[in-house]
């Protein structure tokens, strides 16, 4: 029972902790004008980051449509262990490639989501937050910072 009320209590002065850090955090930079559109210096880089988003995320449909192939009568070990090898090897080059990517407005990560809902988060194509990024790339090469708001233009032959 004492362990019970030590982490009831436990997670009420976290909770609490975590909403006084919230209200007393460093602001972020004020949102960049909207009219205005920086080009992102990084060109090469966020498209392939993005691209392997992209792949990793058509990996995990084709793996899960390889699960239920067996259901039907065909057999997919290999499509399943393909899938699901180029699913980590594309996360895996994603990761290293995102970390060098940093708005130029506020000098924080472009893929990197903290909170649920980013205060300048774009809804694109039903997606928000980072996945919206990628999108916002791959598709229109120009993407919206999540944490500042800047607007930022892709060199696609940079």
């Amino acid at each position: 029972m004492s362990v019970f009320l030590i982490s009831f209590f436990g997670s009420i002065v976290a909770a609490l902790l975590v909403s006084w850090i919230r209200r007393h955090k460093n602001p972020d930079p004020t949102p960049a004008n909207s009219n205005k559109t920086a080009e992102f210096s990084r060109s090469k880089t966020i498209i392939f980051s993005s691209a392997c988003v992209l792949v990793s995320w058509l990996c995990m449909v084709v793996f899960l449509i390889a699960v239920f192939l067996p259901s039907f009568g065909i057999e997919s070990n290999i499509v399943l262990a393909t899938s699901l090898i180029s699913f980590f090897v594309m996360a895996i080059i994603y990761l290293l490639t995102s970390f060098q990517l940093k708005c130029t407005n506020c000098q924080k990560r472009v893929f990197f989501q903290i909170s649920e809902n980013p205060p300048f988060s774009i809804k694109f194509k039903g997606l928000t937050g980072w996945s919206s990024i990628v999108l916002q790339v791959l598709l229109m090469n120009s993407f919206t910072c999540m944490h500042c708001g800047k607007k930022h233009s892709i060199k696609s032959n940079a």
